[in-house]
């Protein structure tokens, strides 16, 4: 049976890391290792893993707790930690709705061996601006981020191939990895799109949304790096520049019923153009 691999960076964690650990405990597939990757927490984040690992014996846990220099190193820690043939990065706040989710996805793979990574769509709540389930773009990385990376299962050999996360951006260190993926392998034939359910829950309030503009310069360069950068993507990172702009204005004013009004329009709007 192939063993899948949860990967999770924590750091003052207690308040959000039950219910991850719950959802990866009622999964019907049993053959799971969870790594954490701890940045020397100073709440209740590792008594509440070390719990986790004792109420939970058919689960392999393995606790990393030691300082880290950012996201990226703490992902790539656990993608060298993890032992399972696939691999997901769940952070801390986010978690998986179906507790058939890993059992789908471990099927999927074991189905069809050409297959080097799963995504699929989320729910991303958002008290402030409005929650809804959004499905992946399914576009060029050129263009915009194609997959929802919180639903993304991939081979760990495909990190063998392409590289791990690179600690040389902040922000948007996983369109950077998906941009170079897409360069190496044929997306339209490995990467598997589920639909049958809502993979992951995503919180709003991490740090590509406080820092929105730092990762619009970020994606800027990672497409130049990637050798991606060209009037299709110029326009597209402009227009983005633009909402962000007036997601801030009307934010400012007090009129965040408009940015969600809008938001569930262009997120039905997609599911409508997909179904």
């Amino acid at each position: 049976m192939m063993k899948i691999s949860v990967i999770t960076a924590t750091f003052n964690s207690e308040a959000t890391l039950p219910r991850n650990l719950a959802s990866i405990s009622k999964q019907k597939y049993k053959y799971i290792e969870h790594v954490f990757i701890d940045n020397c927490s100073t709440d209740n984040t590792i008594q509440i893993v070390h719990d986790y690992k004792i109420n939970n014996p058919e689960i392999e846990i393995t606790i990393i707790s030691e300082p880290d220099k950012g996201i990226s190193d703490a992902f790539n820690k656990g993608i060298k930690k993890a032992t399972g043939e696939v691999l997901l990065i769940l952070n801390s706040d986010d978690f998986l709705i179906n507790d058939r989710a890993i059992e789908s996805i471990a099927d999927i793979f074991s189905k069809n061996k050409n297959i080097k990574a799963v995504h699929g769509d989320m729910y991303f709540c958002d008290p402030k601006y409005g929650s809804n389930i959004r499905q992946p773009l399914l576009c060029h990385p050129k263009i915009t981020m194609p997959i929802n990376h919180p639903t993304f299962f991939v081979k760990k050999d495909v990190y063998k191939d392409v590289g791990v996360f690179s600690d040389r951006y902040k922000y948007a260190m996983d369109y950077d990895l998906i941009c170079r993926i897409h360069k190496n392998y044929d997306w339209d034939n490995q990467v598997y799109y589920f639909r049958d359910f809502p993979i992951t829950q995503m919180n709003s309030g991490g740090v590509s949304d406080l820092f929105e503009y730092r990762a619009l310069k970020e994606c800027k360069e990672i497409l130049i790096q990637n050798k991606m950068y060209d009037q299709s993507s110029k326009k597209d990172l402009m227009l983005r520049h633009i909402r962000v702009s007036i997601k801030s204005i009307l934010s400012k004013l007090g009129l965040k019923k408009i940015i969600t009004y809008w938001r569930n329009l262009k997120w039905k709007g997609i599911r409508s153009s997909e179904s």
